[in-house]
Order: structure tokens, then C-alpha cells, then sequence
């Protein structure tokens, strides 16, 4: 490792001089490398900012520490859209920005999400990049400024020496839970919007909850992070922790979106039934799914909203016919994907503002189910349910941040939520929710160790 650091630092050198007196330049110095693990990694700098991200259907994996340029927003992220488009464009084409959004973008975020800001992108100092056969290790610098403060970026390079593969600690227990909303407020939200819908400005309004673990003992982020990787197959995987701060995971079955040059894709996942463990079982619950009047109207009206929101930024847009089934570990889910073009003009980041949030997350109409949601949810859901992934000048990945959870010391706080429709009841939903904060603690290795206590 050391040695790759010094052969990377030479080539940092390199670039310094020969960038030395130009403008606006995001370039990358990049060394093979064999052997590290990226929790390792991960664990050998906690007093970085640290990132984790793998893709849903590759074996890429990227891991990151420290900063080399951040872009991000505490009270919305629409005024960052013009200069951050001018960022992209002076960047390698191998140069990602990572992070996320929060759901709500209509003001400053509250403890303990304001380490997050309502946006925040990062092009990480190094990466640690992997596909499965061949991992390289990479240094970005932006260009004056990194050349105007040699000194600064050399002193980045004195790394410690990478701590032993360690055998995890045993995983603490959890002390006590408390809900938001509890049971009985949530069964009043659900009947507030079934009374909502009556009126034709409302079809649909997604509600969340917060199910807050306080543990007997200070737990380390990295390593829920190593169990979650454990169930990676499916689903897309993000780990962001402002240095010294609290870290935010995601599970994510679903994609937003993702763009190569002018193509885009994205996916609509509505209508969430629980897998048995039985394959004869789970084959008789999905044609059960398929035919069910309330989930399909649900699915529907997530697809449908997909294509409005999409229509100003897309064309030659391609939808599927029928919605397939979505196999996960533990759940099934109705899907559709959607296949179209960027219109000229268009960036990555106008298709990331124009689609959040999709009535996946939200409801449908969209305005009028923010305004539900901003109502009645008793807690500010940060980047729970945001757009999470990377961002580069012609590319860009993009998945929805639910099966979540923030991790802050010895508390985690799991974020999940459900699509009240006509046809909803609240005790279905309810357990439904309560299936899916149930599999995000089994897949970080904590499930079944915690009573529920409900705050009033």
C-alpha cells in the first residue's frame, strides 16, 4: 500500500507541473494495486469523510476517503445546478462526484441529518476502484487550486499504516426502540389520506416511518457496512459519513436512474408483497401480486407519473407493456422498466432534479403529496428516500435511498415506508413496514434483538 502511494504521489507531482498556470481542470493520477480490502481500507482513516458504492448490475465497487472537492447545499440544491454542470464538464471523463439529495429539498436539514445538507457531492481525494478481477487505487486534484497549495496535497499523502484484517467486534444489543409515527397515529395518517382521496387531487401519498435502536455500546459504521455488501446480489449499495459524523446505508432495490452519453435508463417499483422461503410458495404469492386490483392501480400510477416527470428531459421514451416481478431477498415487487433519450441540452443533473421524487417515494400527483407527507410524518426524513449515487460530465448512477438507516454512535435510526392507495388498510401497511425495517436489520446482522417501545 505505501509503496503505491509513493508511485501515486509521484504521478500527483506530474500532473502539478504540467497543469501548473492553467484554468479550471479536474484530472486523475491512478496505480494498480492488489490485496486491499475495501473495509480495510474504509477503517484505516475514520477521521475522513468515507464513501462506499456498488452498482446493481456489475461487480464494480468503488470505496472512498477524503474530500478533494465538495459541492453541496444546506437549504436546496436548484441555484448548484448551473456551476456545478461547468464542475463536470472541466472533468476527466473517469471522474465521478459522489453523494446524495435529501428527499425534501425545501429547506435546511435538522440533527442529525445537517452534516448532510439538502445536497452534497464529493469527488473523493482517493478512491480504491474494483471490478471483480483488477482494483486500482486513484488521487483526484482540481486544478488551480490544488496546484497553488502543493504543500497541502503532498501532506495528504503521509497515510497510516493500514490496520491488520481485524475479526469483527461482537455486535451490541439493542436497549430499547421507539417508534414515529407509534400505531395508533399511524393508523390516523392512513385514514386522513383514504379520506383525501375522495377528491380527485390526490391518488396516492407514500408514508414513512422511523424506528429509532438505542444500543448497548457505540457501533462501528464499517462493519454493519461489511454485512450489508454480504446481501449485495439485487440491489444497489451506498455508504456516505461526513468525517466525525453520523453514516447513512442503503440497501436500494431501485433504481432512479442511470445515463451513458444519451441514453437513459430508469424503472418503476411499486406493490411490495413478503417472500415465504419457499420457492412453490413465493411462485403462487407473485401471480397472487400480479393480479391484485390494489397493487397493480398502485404500480400504475408510479409508472405513469414516471413518464410525466421524465417527458420535458426525455424522448423516444420505451415503457414496459405489463409490470414483471422483482425477486429480492425478501420481498416482491412489481417493476417496469423505461428505456428513452436525453433531448439536447439536457444534463444528467436536470433529469436527477426533474425526477425527484418519483411516486415511488412520494404520491402521486407529486405537489399535492409532499404537501401530505410535509404534514403529517413526524420527523424530517433527510436522505432517507433521496437520490444517492455518482455523477460524472456524460454519465451518471442513481438509486433511491430506502432500505436505510443512519448510524450516529450507539443509536441507528431505520427509515422505511408504504404507498397508501384506495384499497389500503392501515394494520396491512403498517406490517409491511414493519417486514421491511425488520429485513434491513437482518441484513446489518442485528435483527431480532430489539423490543419494540413506542414514544407518544
Amino acid at each position: 500500500m505505501r509503496r503505491a502511494l509513493r508511485t501515486m504521489e509521484a504521478r500527483a507531482l506530474e500532473a502539478i507541473e504540467r497543469e501548473k498556470g492553467g484554468g479550471l481542470r479536474i484530472v486523475s493520477a491512478s496505480v494498480g494495486v492488489r490485496g486491499i480490502s475495501a473495509l480495510t481500507w474504509l477503517r484505516s482513516r475514520p477521521d475522513l469523510t468515507r464513501f462506499y458504492w456498488s452498482g446493481r448490475d456489475d461487480n464494480e465497487t468503488v470505496a472512498g476517503l477524503g474530500v478533494a472537492d465538495r459541492w453541496g447545499s444546506v437549504d436546496g440544491c436548484t441555484h448548484l445546478r448551473k456551476k456545478f454542470s461547468k464542475r463536470l464538464q472541466n472533468a476527466a471523463p473517469s471522474c465521478r462526484y459522489y453523494g446524495g439529495m435529501a428527499f425534501d429539498q425545501s429547506g435546511p436539514k435538522k440533527q442529525p441529518w445537517n452534516a448532510f445538507g439538502t445536497c452534497q457531492f464529493i469527488l473523493p481525494r482517493f478512491e480504491l476502484r474494483s471490478d471483480g478481477h483488477n482494483s486500482k487505487l486513484i488521487c483526484n486534484m482540481v486544478f488551480p487550486q490544488d496546484a497553488e497549495d502543493r504543500e497541502a496535497l503532498v501532506r495528504e499523502f503521509v497515510w497510516p499504516a493500514l490496520p491488520p484484517v481485524s475479526v469483527d467486534a461482537p455486535l451490541p444489543f439493542s436497549i430499547g426502540r421507539t417508534d414515529r409515527p407509534d400505531e395508533i397515529r399511524w393508523a390516523a395518517m392512513v385514514e386522513r389520506a383514504l379520506r383525501a382521496f375522495r377528491q380527485p387531487e390526490l391518488c396516492k401519498v407514500v408514508y414513512a416511518r422511523r424506528a429509532r435502536f438505542r444500543m448497548d455500546a457505540a457501533m462501528d459504521p464499517v462493519q454493519l457496512l461489511g454485512n450489508m455488501i454480504a446481501h449485495r446480489k439485487g440491489s444497489f449499495q451506498f455508504f456516505f459519513q461526513v468525517a466525525d459524523g453520523p453514516a447513512f446505508v442503503c440497501n436500494s432495490p431501485e433504481r432512479l436512474f442511470r445515463r451513458l452519453n444519451g441514453d437513459v435508463e430508469s424503472e418503476a417499483v411499486a406493490g411490495t408483497w413478503p417472500r415465504s422461503g419457499s420457492i412453490e410458495e413465493d411462485d403462487r404469492r407473485a401471480c397472487q401480486l400480479m393480479a391484485c386490483k390494489k397493487e397493480r392501480h398502485e404500480h400504475e400510477l408510479v409508472r405513469m407519473g414516471l413518464q410525466e416527470q421524465l417527458a420535458p428531459h426525455l424522448t423516444a421514451m420505451d415503457v414496459d407493456s405489463k409490470p414483471a416481478v422483482m425477486r429480492l431477498a425478501s420481498s416482491l415487487h412489481l417493476h417496469s422498466k423505461l428505456h428513452a433519450t436525453v433531448r439536447a441540452g439536457v444534463t444528467s443533473l436536470d433529469v436527477l432534479a426533474g425526477l425527484h421524487p418519483t411516486p415511488a417515494v412520494g404520491g402521486y400527483p407529486t405537489k399535492p403529496a409532499l404537501a401530505e407527507i410535509r404534514a403529517e410524518e413526524p420527523f424530517d426524513r433527510g436522505w432517507y428516500a433521496g437520490p444517492v449515487g455518482w455523477i460524472g460530465c456524460d454519465a451518471a448512477e442513481f438509486a433511491v435511498g430506502i432500505r436505510s438507516g443512519l448510524i450516529k454512535g450507539d443509536e441507528l435510526t431505520v427509515y422505511a415506508g408504504a404507498g397508501i392507495v384506495q384499497g389500503s388498510t392501515a394494520e396491512r401497511e403498517w406490517q409491511e413496514v414493519e417486514h421491511k425495517i425488520g429485513s434491513f436489520m437482518q441484513m446489518i446482522g442485528l435483527h431480532g434483538c430489539c423490543a419494540l417501545v413506542s414514544e407518544p
